[in-house]
Parts: C-alpha cells; structure tokens; sequence
C-alpha cells in the first residue's frame, strides 16, 4: 500500500473512532442528563381538580412535581436507583416524598434517601400549580426565599436521574460534566477511550508495519 493511501487510511480510520465517542457524549448527554420534554411522556400526569387549597393531598403534591418537569426524571442507569423528593410544606407541618418510575407516586411522611428537599408555604404551593408559566413562578419565589431547595446527592447523581431541566425551575445549573464526576460513568468513559486509543495504535501499526 502506498504511503499516501496509508495516512488515508489512519485518517479515516481515527476519524470513525473519534466519532464513536463523540456519538457515546452525546448519547450521555441527550439521553440521561438533559433528556427531550418528548420523553418520558407516558409518565406526564394530566390536568387534576383542586377540590381545597385548606388540604395538601399527595395527589396534589405528584401533579405540583409533574408540572416543573418530574416526568423528565428517570431511575439511575445501572443501579436502578429512583429519583426521590422530599417536599415539606412548611405552615401545616407535612412532608411527603415522591417517587418517579413508571408513574409519579407521593407518599406522606419521609421514605428512604431522597435526592433533594423542597421546602414551600401552602400558598406559594397552590400558586405554582394554578400558575401559566409554571417556571418562571417557581423560579422567582425560589429568587424571593419563598422557597428553600436542599441538594442532598451530588449533582452527578441529579445528573444521572435526568434532574437538569427539574432543577433549573430552582435556578440551579447541571450538566454532562456534572455526571462525569460521577466515578462509574468516568470509569466507563476512561475504559472506552482507552480501548479506542488501543485499536487506533494496533490499527495503525498494522497498516505502517
């Protein structure tokens, strides 16, 4: 083979490589961490009617976590692991904790380790479900201190439930590099592209010698 059609050949055959881990980022970053509202739409609850605003039911608690992005939430691949909220409203007393798998369910009282706490008023709870632009209410009574927002897990953890777009109602930013900080998913990513550098260097000196 002649030495040109060899660089060629190396070339293309880093660039095909290159792309690969390219395509697996993306993949991370699309699929787990910032997913498209379309997904995880079966899981998007419907409009529900208020009967009182005296009484926080768990239903009402699942539709106020759907409405700022719940439904985007998803388990933590490999482990399995649910995403788990703690939402304390503050003037009656009550917590209740939501889980999000195959649907969004709320249970009253605290039940295992949950990646965040929110904590918020009666009113301010109502509010946000009545209001039209849900994100921007939630975001400016976040600004105002109407609500307290607790991380509890790292946020690679947040990241790798899908929690980027949840949280960005509480001002907070999470992105891929958050989830690469994660140390399975930098093991995962360390060992692809090690394997990738290998092939590349085993292809290249099959080609040249």
């Amino acid at each position: 083979m002649e030495e040109k059609q060899k660089k060629k050949l190396a070339i293309t055959i880093i660039g095909i490589l290159g792309m690969i881990l390219l395509v697996g980022l993306l993949f991370i970053n699309f699929i787990i961490v910032n997913p498209l509202d379309t997904k995880n739409t079966d899981k998007k609850m419907g409009e529900i009617r208020i009967t009182s605003e005296f009484a926080v039911k768990e239903i009402y608690v699942s539709y106020f976590i759907n409405e700022i992005k719940g439904y985007l939430l998803h388990k933590k691949p490999l482990s399995g692991e649910l995403p788990r909220i703690n939402v304390f409203i503050k003037d009656i007393g009550k917590t209740f904790t939501t889980e999000i798998d195959e649907k969004i369910e709320t249970y009253e009282g605290i039940i295992g380790n949950a990646d965040l706490s929110i904590e918020i008023n009666r009113k301010d709870f109502f509010e946000i479900i009545k209001a039209e632009n849900k994100k921007e209410t939630t975001s400016n009574k976040t600004k105002e201190g109407k609500i307290k927002i607790e991380i509890k897990n790292s946020k690679g953890e947040l990241a790798s439930k899908g929690y980027k777009k949840f949280l960005q109602n509480f001002n907070e930013k999470i992105g891929i590099f958050d989830l690469i900080s994660e140390k399975i998913y930098t093991q995962n990513i360390a060992v692809l592209f090690a394997l990738m550098m290998i092939c590349t260097i085993i292809i290249i000196y099959v080609i040249y010698y």
